[in-house]
C-alpha cells in the first residue's frame, strides 16, 4: 500500500523518491546485527533481544534521528541510515535497562533478567 501511494506521488509530482526508509523494512534489516541476532553472545556488543520485540516507537524514532543528525551532504546509503538507526535503538535500549532489568520469579523465589525470562517463556512456548 505505501508503495503504491508513493509511485502515484511520484506521478503527480513528476518527481523520483530516491530513499525510502520504513521500520518495517528497517526491522528485517538490523536482523542480522549483533544486538538482535540471537545466534550471537549477549555481553557488551552482543544480543540484546530480538528487533521485534523493540517498540514501534523506537524504531521510528531511529529512523527521524538518523534523518535529523546524519550529513547529508556526504551522500547517503541504506548501510549508513541502518547503522545509525542501530546505534540510537541500542542506546535506547541500554538507557531503559532492557538488558539489565530483574523479575521476581515466584516459582524459584529469585530474580532473572528479563533476557533470561524471555529465553525462559519462549523454550516453555516450544516445549508445549
Amino acid at each position: 500500500m505505501m508503495w503504491d501511494e508513493l509511485t502515484k506521488w511520484e506521478e503527480r509530482n513528476n518527481a523520483v523518491a530516491f530513499l525510502v526508509v520504513d521500520t518495517q523494512s528497517l526491522r528485517e534489516d538490523l536482523r542480522y546485527y549483533n544486538a538482535f541476532n540471537e545466534e550471537c553472545d549477549s555481553g557488551e556488543y552482543g544480543y540484546i533481544c530480538d528487533i521485534d520485540q523493540v517498540s514501534e516507537s523506537i524504531v521510528y524514532k531511529s529512523i527521524v534521528y538518523a534523518y535529523e543528525n546524519m550529513k547529508h551532504d556526504y551522500g547517503l546509503t541504506y548501510e549508513s541510515i541502518n547503522d545509525v538507526c542501530y546505534d540510537y535503538i541500542v542506546a535506547e535500549l541500554n538507557k531503559s535497562g532492557y538488558d539489565k532489568g530483574q523479575l521476581y520469579n515466584a516459582e524459584t523465589k529469585t530474580f532473572e533478567s528479563y533476557k533470561d525470562f524471555l529465553a525462559r517463556t519462549k523454550e516453555d512456548r516450544h516445549a508445549s
